[in-house]
């Protein structure tokens, strides 16, 4: 089993394979995936980092086209058009990767690709499921910045930035408490 997204232990525990009742698959986001080669390619270390976002951009464009579609006309198209694309990526991925030292950024950057695979092509076999979670992101940052002012107010501004917050699904306590 690959290692826990970000190193979530509740994560783990949902794909294991000794875990009873339905398998779940995580859908890892493309998003986090192109990051680091973005990064590379604005500092203008990586003309191979470029590359690999010119496939990435063709999978978001397909994904622009079928956005809001029903599922079966998604998973069509991700069939025909992303599918092809994922298999030159893959095979660039492999190429570069054998090429790029494992502690250069850009190796690194690719490793996390490869680490994440699995997950990253979930939304080729799903036409419920994005290609990243940036739409459920922005539904979650008002939350999570709502909250963040309440402990601060609760705590009689003894909260700052630096203070670790708890998951949003876990009830705010008063610091100290």
């Amino acid at each position: 089993m690959a290692s826990p997204p970000n190193g979530c232990s509740g994560q783990a525990r949902l794909i294991a394979l000794t875990r009873a009742g339905p398998k779940i698959r995580l859908a890892h986001c493309w998003a986090h995936a192109r990051r680091k080669l973005v990064e590379l390619t604005r500092a203008g270390l990586s003309p191979v980092a470029e590359e690999g976002l010119i496939l990435i951009r063709e999978l978001y464009r397909i994904e622009a086209k079928i956005r809001g579609r029903e599922p079966a006309v998604r998973l069509a198209a991700r069939q025909e058009q992303s599918v092809p694309v994922m298999a030159t990526f893959q095979t660039w991925l492999a190429d570069h990767r054998a090429r790029a030292g494992s502690k250069s950024p850009l190796g690194q950057a690719l490793a996390y690709i490869a680490n994440h695979w699995e997950g990253l092509q979930a939304f080729l076999g799903d036409g419920r499921v994005e290609i990243d979670s940036n739409a459920v992101k922005r539904e979650m940052r008002p939350i999570a910045l709502n909250r963040s002012e309440g402990i601060r107010k609760a705590s009689g501004g003894r909260f700052s930035r630096r203070t670790p917050c708890s998951p949003v699904t876990t009830p705010a306590r008063r610091p100290g408490r």
